[in-house]
């Protein structure tokens, strides 16, 4: 390891330097938004899924109860599709305070 005499202390300083400022540039403009754009990306994929996965969840409550006449279980499902659409409601309040 070479020492760090007065003579070479100055450059190794400026180059030390100039090195940072165009790490840090390269990581503002490149790293960072491409960084971001990926977890966007999957974001806005997962939320896409959740919301299919709620909306065939739907479906099937509504086919249940339209094809099953006992009316303690259509209370139960009643009850059931409530709180699905409570939880969906809340999803969405969720991504909105995120965003």
């Amino acid at each position: 390891m070479s020492q760090v005499d007065f003579i070479i202390y100055i450059p190794l300083l400026f180059w030390f330097i100039i090195f940072f400022i165009i790490f840090y540039i390269f990581m503002y403009i490149y790293i960072i938004p491409l960084l971001f754009s990926t977890l966007k990306v999957k974001s806005l994929f997962f939320y896409q899924l959740i919301k299919d996965v709620y909306l065939f969840n739907l479906f099937l409550e509504i086919n249940y109860l339209l094809n099953y006449k006992n009316f303690s279980d259509i209370i139960y499902k009643g009850l059931k599709f409530s709180f699905v659409i409570k939880f969906i409601y809340n999803l969405i309040n969720i991504k909105e305070l995120i965003k």
